[in-house]
């Protein structure tokens, strides 16, 4: 219907025949087919991946379940979904949710995001007029992409295309999630959704995993679109919690993407002798499973790409260079043990929704506490490039960096089964390395 919109449109304006509208609406259909099947292929994939993310966090999906409630969108009773209590029993016993409610679950959160941005004016943003052009066949706006922007359903069909494109990458939860954590409106995690997607080139990312469909263990696949949309999520995240994010869209990707690009392509080297021994061993470990190597690196280096907002912001401000400045952030993460503690909170299991969000709190309290250092080596570095830095100040700090190694080894002994043990360490890093 809204393919025949825009050739009636043209054809109002003398510039198509219905006979050649005609022919032209039979020439693209099997690109409007191959759409809608990769639209299902996204669906589909979303939610394999969501089954078994209901699993580790019930309380999110309740939570959104009730938004949807609250906003006279959804009867869970009429859908056959469980109830509060059911799901409570559900995430005690470790179960998530089925497929089937996943499904309807997906539709309403598209549907409730959609309405949202209907009553914004980010979509109205010229930035989004591509994904408009994106939706119709490609013979169809060679010719008539003068028309899109005009379309009389422009602003539900950019609404309906984001809605679609957060939540088949983000998931049911993700909106609800960064509100919660954010106190953004939805169409403001939308703008933050844009800048992280574009900036991170996270569509790239996604690409390749899909080309791998059929030749890797479907496990693994789930396993690295999580990763790369983990990485969307923390970056729009930064974004929303940072001044520098929020800034005009278009603004905003170009003082970050150019920069996280050369980040992403550099990274390996950026780090000590052993920080770069450990990426290695990670490759070398996927490549065994059969990932393919250039897939294989770019996804060793996920988990460091968390810091990239903060390393380019920092450069910028500095008028160093990413390579410098990241070489300063992922030295520190060894010398200092962050780097240890970040993997002893990856370990634990958080119980309930209170321990994920303390687990939450404790992961961004390090990320920030990695800038602070950072600026403070920087401050102090002169012509010296990363290395000679980072040991000038920690040279400078010697008795407090002494006192850090030995409650690190007394904390390592007795092992790391809570967040209080990782915030306690925290503030042990803070009190002597600031």
């Amino acid at each position: 219907m809204n393919l025949k919109i825009l050739l009636g449109m043209a054809e109002e304006r003398g510039e198509i025949d219905r006979i050649d509208r005609d022919e032209l609406v039979t020439a693209v259909a099997e690109d409007v087919t191959a759409a809608i099947l990769y639209d299902n292929f996204l669906q589909a994939q979303i939610l394999s991946q969501e089954a078994s993310r209901s699993v580790e966090s019930m309380e999110s999906y309740e939570q959104g379940i009730q938004l949807l409630e609250t906003q006279g969108l959804l009867d869970r009773k009429i859908e056959y979904l469980p109830t509060s209590d059911e799901m409570s029993e559900r995430g005690r016993a470790g179960q998530g949710l089925t497929k089937p409610e996943l499904s309807v679950l997906l539709a309403y959160a598209k549907r409730s995001l959609y309405e949202a941005l209907l009553d914004s004016d980010l979509i109205d943003h010229p930035n989004f007029l591509q994904d408009l052009r994106d939706y119709f066949p490609k013979d169809v706006t060679n010719r008539f992409a003068h028309l899109v922007a005009e379309h009389p359903l422009r602003r539900e069909l950019i609404a309906t295309i984001l809605a679609n494109q957060v939540t088949n990458s983000e998931g049911i939860t993700f909106v609800i999630r960064l509100m919660d954590q954010t106190g953004a409106d939805p169409a403001m995690v939308v703008k933050a959704y844009r800048i992280a997607r574009v900036v991170t080139n996270a569509e790239r990312r996604w690409s390749e995993l899909e080309g791998q469909v059929g030749k890797l263990d479907p496990v693994l696949i789930r396993q690295l679109l999580n990763n790369v949309d983990w990485l969307v999520e923390t970056t729009a995240r930064w974004f929303l919690n940072n001044p520098a994010g929020q800034g005009p869209l278009d603004e905003v990707i170009a003082a970050f993407a150019t920069d996280f690009e050369t980040l992403s392509e550099s990274i390996g080297t950026m780090g000590a002798a052993a920080w770069q021994q450990t990426r290695a061993e990670a490759i070398r470990s996927l490549v065994d499973r059969g990932v393919p190597e250039p897939i294989a690196h770019s996804h060793a280096y996920v988990e460091d790409l968390v810091h990239g907002p903060d390393i380019i912001e920092l450069s910028q401000q500095t008028g160093r260079s990413v390579a410098e400045v990241s070489g300063v952030f992922f030295r520190l993460g060894r010398a200092v043990r962050i780097d240890w503690l970040e993997q002893c909170i990856s370990s634990l299991e958080p119980s309930d929704r209170w321990e994920r969000l303390a687990k939450q709190a404790a992961e961004a309290d390090l990320v920030t506490l990695r800038r602070r250092v950072a600026e403070r080596v920087l401050a102090r570095a002169g012509s010296r490039g990363p290395r000679e830095a980072v040991r000038k100040y920690l040279n400078e700090r010697a008795d407090a960096h002494g006192r850090t190694l030995i409650f690190m080894r007394q904390l390592a002994d007795e092992g790391v089964d809570s967040i209080d043990a990782v915030i306690v360490a925290t503030r042990q890093i803070e009190r002597n390395m600031t």
